[in-house]
This record gives structure tokens, sequence and C-alpha cells, in this order.
């Protein structure tokens, strides 16, 4: 029973630890066969961890070896049989969906097709574009199309791939540039994939003072930045992928500007870093993430960093941003407040040698809530008089749990260090520490 609590503790863990949770049901598992509380324990656990990532094919497949583990020992508990089967169903139901061919989109007026074959369509998406009333769809079918120049994105215009795997855009565009977006309003852009040929010196993708959202798409091998936004506008970017980066991936730099980044990926790295490898796998070249600068606002929401120097950097006095649920592994530093303010909220921090959380300089004074900081050097570093919050935080297997030095004077209160070398370290340091 004691190591069955142990296992209900463990599926209150973060998204994305379902595979440890999964390891501690097996506590459960030998639970005395025939007693009915037992088996209620049991199944509930693997219910809830099933609930953890609803949906989730590799979640589904560990819940049911765990029933076929317990069903071994307590055959006869038809419950247990019954949640068996109906994940067997939904196992089915996924893989039918799956099976089927994406349905034809249907054709209009409104719509201009862009394809290398069909008769009377659009030979390029430019082409179309300068064609397309305020409004309309266009439409491009599977296939490679070479950009000579930029594409210029206009008020009210929706571009939709056929598939994101099937359509690719590619080439040098403008001095490097692809997409851009110049005072553009309730545009929006998916299922499109841009790969430059990494020259150039202006970002892939360039976003002034619009309002447009880019859905389901990926963007390969820039010259410099992959996605700049600049001044003000809102753009939003949902289910993106951002990938073979250069020195910085996604920059937002000014006033009023607001972007949101949804369920994206912004990698650089494409494999994980080995335990030997330590803080020289990184070099200048390394890319950042995503920057925030200038006074820029903005959200990051469910969005995963990987393979960076810093996975995210917001600097700057006046500049804010919210992080929640990003989850940022193998970089040298995860995330790194400079000089400004913001919240940084159920974050996930793994694989990143030097520092999970770093809070620097003067002005700095973020909200850090709820984050996971696991296997860094420093878990959460706060210095150089930065201030802010740091609650209920869990720092894992580091040197310094948090560390405070340099006149800093954070509040840390309801923290959790364990694993580690010191658990609150401060060094000619002021602030306050309660419930840690």
């Amino acid at each position: 029973r004691y190591e069955f609590a142990m296992c209900e503790g463990a599926l209150s863990w973060k998204e994305g630890e379902h595979e440890r949770a999964a390891l501690s049901i097996l506590a459960a598992i030998r639970l005395r066969p025939g007693d009915p509380e037992a088996n209620s324990l049991f199944l509930g656990a693997v219910k809830d961890l099933c609930r953890q990532k609803e949906g989730d094919a590799a979640t589904e497949a560990t819940a049911l070896d765990l029933l076929g583990q317990r069903a071994a020992i307590e055959p006869g508990y038809e419950p247990a049989a019954d949640f068996a089967n109906e994940l067997d169903v939904r196992r089915s139901n996924r893989e039918r969906e799956a099976a089927k061919p994406p349905p034809e989109p249907e054709l209009d007026a409104n719509t201009l097709v862009v394809s290398g074959s069909i008769a009377g369509a659009y030979r390029s998406v430019a082409d179309a574009i300068e064609a397309a009333g305020p409004g309309m769809r266009i439409l491009i079918r599977a296939g490679e199309y070479e950009l000579d120049d930029e594409l210029e994105l206009r008020d009210g215009l929706r571009i939709v791939g056929e598939s994101r795997d099937k359509v690719l855009l590619f080439g040098r565009g403008s001095g490097g540039t692809l997409l851009r977006a110049d005072e553009v309003k309730d545009a929006t852009l998916s299922n499109i994939t841009f790969r430059g040929d990494g020259g150039g010196g202006r970002p892939q993708v360039r976003i002034q003072e619009s309002t447009i959202q880019i859905e389901d798409c990926t963007f390969l091998n820039p010259g410099d930045e992959s996605v700049e936004i600049t001044k003000s506008g809102a753009p939003r970017f949902i289910r993106c992928t951002f990938a073979d980066l250069g020195a910085e991936g996604i920059v937002v730099d000014g006033e009023r500007c607001n972007p949101l980044f949804k369920e994206c990926r912004v990698e650089r790295r494409r494999r994980e870093l080995n335990a030997s490898e330590r803080e020289d796998a990184f070099d200048d070249k390394s890319s950042l993430g995503i920057v925030f600068r200038g006074e820029a606002n903005g959200q990051v929401v469910d969005t995963i960093c990987r393979g960076h120097r810093v996975g995210v950097l917001v600097e700057g006095k006046g500049t804010r941003a919210r992080l929640l649920r990003v989850t940022v592994t193998d970089c040298l530093v995860g995330i790194e407040i400079r000089d400004a303010t913001g919240e940084v909220s159920d974050c996930r921090l793994t694989r990143c040698p030097s520092c999970g959380i770093r809070v620097i300089e003067d002005d700095a004074a973020p909200v850090l809530r709820g984050n996971d900081c696991a296997g860094s050097k420093i878990g959460i570093h706060f210095l150089d008089k930065a201030s802010g919050r740091a609650e209920s935080n869990v720092v894992r297997d580091a040197v310094s749990g948090f560390l405070v030095e340099d006149a800093a004077s954070p509040a840390l209160t309801g923290n959790t260090c364990t694993g580690s070398g010191n658990g609150l370290h401060y060094v000619d340091a002021g602030g306050t520490a309660r419930n840690n």
C-alpha cells in the first residue's frame, strides 16, 4: 500500500512524464489478488494515466501493457478487461481514421488553384496571389514550387496547401526572404513547407504590423532568422515547425508586438545530447530559439524548443513575454529573462547543462511558477540585482538548485529541490525564502 501511495504521487507529475508514472504503477500491479479495493485502486490509477494524455497512442499502449500484467495475476477482474477492450477500440478507430485519404477540398468561384499539372491552374503561387481578390482562397496542389521572389500576403487572403508533407515552396526568394506580410489583416496560411537555400541575409518570414494566422506549416534552412516580427501586430503561429535554424530562430522586436506561438517546434539539433557532452557542445554560432526584445510582448504556449544556445530569450526594459507549458531540451540555457519581466509557468527544462532558468540584470523581475528543471548545473539562477518571484518550482539533480547572487533579491516560496549539491545557495544576495 505504501508503494501504491508513491505511485499516486507520481501521477501528478508534469505532462510528458507519463512513462515514469507508468513505471511507478508497476508497484500497484502486485497488490493482493482478490482484494476489491486493490483492484479498484489499480484500475483508477491506469485510467488517471490515460486521462493525463488523452488520446495519446503511446500512453494507451503503456496502459494496455499494465492491464495485461495485472490480468496475469487477477484474470477474473472484469472492469479491467472492459477498459482494455475500450482502449483496443480507440486504437482501431485511430488506425482506421489514419488510413482514410484526406477529403478532396471543395472548389468554388472564390478558389484559385496552383498546380504544375492541372490544365487551367496557375503555375506559380505569386501569379495566383496577384490575381486573387480580397477574401479569396488559393489552393496549392501537391508539388514543389521554386520562388524567385518573396510572396506578399494580402488582406483577407487564404493560402492553403494540399498537405504540408506534399507542398514545398523553396528557393532564395528576395535575399533569403520567402514570405512577407506588411500591414496585412486577416490573412491565413496553412499546410505548406518552406525551405530556404541557407543564403541571403534576410529573415525567411518578415511580418510587420500584421494580424495574420499561420498554421500547420514548416520552415526549413533559413539564411538568417526564420521569422522576424517587428513593429505592432499580433500574428498567430499554430502547430508550426521551425528547423535547421541559423543564428536566431524567431525574433520578436518592437513595441506593441504581441504574437502567439502555440504547439510549435523550434529546433536546431535533430538529436539529443549525450550525457558526456557538456557546455562545450555549444559555441557562439549556436542559435537562439525564440527572442523577445524591444518592448515586445507575446505568448509561447505548449511549444518545444530544442538544440539552441538559449531556448527562449526575453531581453530589454519594457519587454514582457508569457511562457506557458513550454518544453526546452538540449539547450545550453533553457530560458533567460534579461532585464525584462513576464511569466514562466508550468514549463519543463531538461538536458540544459548550464542552467534551466536564468534571471539577470537590474530590471529583471519575472514570475516563475510551477516549472520543472532537471539535470542542469544550476536549476534556477538569479543574479546582477535581479528580483521577481519563484513559486512552486521543482529542481532535480542540479549542482545548485536555486542560486541567488550579486545583489539579486527574489522571493522564493514553496519550491522543491531534490538530489542537488545545494538546495538554496545565496552569495552576496538578499530576498526572501519561505516554505521551501
